[in-house]
């Protein structure tokens, strides 16, 4: 995957296996709802499709006492 900067941040860009599956889902939703207006059926399917969040804390391991 390239690496884009952006606004001073580094944001990955999909690569086209990536985009034509994004793609495919998207015509997939279109076709089982077609009377919903775009901008609907992409809040669904980033609903859908979006990667999961972090599952909980970091664990930090330390150690107390002289090393």
């Amino acid at each position: 995957m390239e690496k884009s900067k952006i606004h001073g941040k580094m944001a990955s860009t999909p690569s086209y296996a990536q985009a034509a599956n994004s793609s495919v889902n998207i015509l997939k939703i279109k076709k089982a709802f077609p009377a919903l207006p775009n901008k609907k059926i992409i809040e669904i399917h980033n609903a859908a499709f979006s990667k999961p969040g972090h599952k909980g804390k970091k664990i930090q391991s330390t150690t107390k006492g002289p090393s």
